[in-house]
């Protein structure tokens, strides 16, 4: 090394030494002019909500994702993107005062615990953060009390966790499609080029639309008494909660009736990958969930990621225990309607079929005589003697409700425009 590169290295570490010096004198200042004051994720999503919905502010965020619902005035399933503002740094004008909010990272990137708290900071003096905290509660609690009302249309699909082998992504929570809060950046989405309401255009499947046995007739009615039970529950300090097991073969139509469920009752319907989580994530998605009550908190196929309380897989990092404590332990959880769905009963442990947990097991029953004539009805909206065969025919009697349901679609297309279907 000559001479003067070492007296160039010399003066550039003299130089980084020097800036630190001087970042450490300016601290100083800033601390005393400067307020910072830190939350964790869940209480920080509560203040943005308050802060965007009541302050000025500019949404500057670069990150956008994006989602195929079905577009009402497209008439088909198409992409629409959200510029996504829940962990980007932002700026707002409080009552004319500024205060800036940015993601502080405690984990490495890509782990459940990637971005985990919040930071605020404001002019010492400007701001009274205790009366920001209060407001912000207050207009959760309004927004919260609004969608109970049910003035707005509250059914979507929160889905919370990532599957095994998509590469290690995080675990991530989706918009609720079909939700007046798609488009509203005080929810932390905001909806580029379409209107929140073109997300409402497919016609959902009711109660009265499916094709139920006895048996889960037996649950509808469980689910209504349990949502007309909500006073009464209050009244004698009673949890109101309910948890419903649906046991039986893929494509039976136990989803199928958790989201008719949810559609019947106006309620936001959240999908757990318990396999995509791991403790903390599954804790903060869970308690996430309970600021959205009434609400279906559904995990399907749990024979797929448990057998008894032994997980299935080596990369499944929930463990049995934490499911447990969530689904029914310290934390309250007012509101939920659990439905776990399976395809082998016999893998469900003891302690989540006790009540509190798992109050109602029902096996789900092929569809009988009366459920495929219905479907058949609905589908092909042909004369009653035509149904009648069908519904007779043995092999439309082997059928699955998803295989009935598929077979039927073609055939109506078919029958409306020939070969060319």
């Amino acid at each position: 090394m000559s001479i003067r590169e070492f007296e160039v290295l010399t003066l550039i570490a003299a130089a980084v030494a020097l800036w630190d010096q001087i970042r450490s004198w300016l601290a100083w200042p800033v601390g005393l002019l400067v307020v910072t004051r830190r939350t964790d994720s869940y209480s920080s999503g509560p203040v943005l909500s308050y802060l965007r919905a009541t302050a000025g502010w500019k949404p500057r965020s670069g990150y956008y994702s994006s989602e195929r619902p079905h577009l009402r005035p497209m008439g088909r399933p198409y992409r629409v993107w959200y510029e996504d503002l829940k962990e980007s740094p932002q700026r707002f004008w409080l009552r004319s005062r500024p205060i800036w909010y940015s993601p502080t990272e405690l984990g490495p990137p890509g782990s459940p615990r990637e971005t985990t708290r919040g930071e605020f900071s404001f002019i010492r003096g400007t701001i009274d953060w205790d009366r920001l905290l209060a407001d912000a509660a207050a207009h959760e609690d309004a927004r919260h009390v609004d969608l109970q009302e049910g003035s707005r249309h509250r059914f979507g699909v929160v889905h919370h966790g990532r599957q095994l082998g998509d590469g290690g992504s995080p675990p991530a929570q989706t918009a609720k499609a079909g939700r007046g809060e798609c488009g509203n950046p005080s929810y932390g989405l905001r909806l580029l080029h379409w209107q929140p309401s073109d997300l409402l255009g497919r016609p959902m499947l009711t109660i009265d639309d499916l094709s139920l046995g006895p048996e889960l007739k037996g649950v509808t009615n469980r689910v209504r008494n349990w949502i007309d039970s909500k006073e009464w529950c209050e009244e004698g300090g009673i949890p109101w909660r309910l948890g419903i097991c649906l046991a039986g073969a893929p494509g039976t139509g136990k989803t199928t009736l958790a989201r008719a469920l949810a559609v019947e009752h106006n309620m936001p319907i959240h999908v757990f990958d318990v396999a995509g989580l791991d403790n903390h994530s599954f804790r903060q998605a869970w308690v996430s969930m309970l600021t959205d009550v009434p609400c279906v908190a559904l995990i399907e196929d749990l024979h797929a990621v448990f057998d008894g309380d032994q997980p299935m897989h080596e990369r499944v990092e929930l463990s049995f225990v934490e499911l447990l404590n969530s689904i029914a332990g310290v934390q309250a959880s007012d509101g939920v309607l659990l439905i776990v769905t399976t395809n082998r009963p016999d893998t469900i442990d003891p302690a989540l079929r006790r009540r509190g947990r798992i109050d109602l097991f029902v096996e789900v029953p092929p569809l009988d005589r009366a459920g495929r004539a219905k479907m058949i009805r609905r589908i092909l909206r042909g004369g009653a003697e035509a149904d009648d065969a069908i519904a007779d025919d043995p092999a439309v009697v082997a059928m699955t409700p998803a295989d009935l349901q598929e077979h039927l679609v073609r055939t109506a297309l078919a029958r409306r425009f020939g070969d060319d279907a």
